[in-house]
Order: C-alpha cells, then sequence, then structure tokens
C-alpha cells in the first residue's frame, strides 16, 4: 500500500479522484492513531519494576573484577 500511497502523493492533487483521496486519508489516519498509541506509552513517568531476583544482587555477591 505504501508503493501506491507513494505514486498517488507525487501526482497533482487536481487530477486525483475520490477514491484516491480517501486512501490517502486513511492511511494518515492510522498512521495517527500509531502516534497517538505511541504517546500514551512514552508519556508514563512510573518507574519500572525491579525483578525480585535481581534486588539483593551487587558487584561483591557477583564476585566481579572489572578494570577499566
Amino acid at each position: 500500500m505504501s508503493n501506491e500511497i507513494n505514486e498517488l502523493m507525487e501526482k497533482d492533487p487536481l487530477s486525483l479522484t475520490n477514491d484516491d483521496i480517501r486512501s490517502i486519508i486513511s492511511m494518515y489516519r492510522e498512521m495517527r492513531s500509531r502516534f497517538d498509541a505511541g504517546n500514551l506509552k512514552a508519556g508514563s513517568i512510573k518507574p519500572k519494576a525491579v525483578p525480585k531476583a535481581l534486588k539483593g544482587l551487587d558487584t561483591a555477591t557477583l564476585d566481579l573484577d572489572i578494570q577499566l
């Protein structure tokens, strides 16, 4: 469908049929709904939960020797 939309966007707007315009509008509405859904997820400031298995781990427990 994206190739079809690209071809329609390259045409002269005055030469488009009503069906062509409807397909462009539906594509933009779909993109808008995805954009809005992404914004809802991106706006969350709630901290992510740390799994219980990782809470007690630190470098001393793991016996890691990291040299930078």
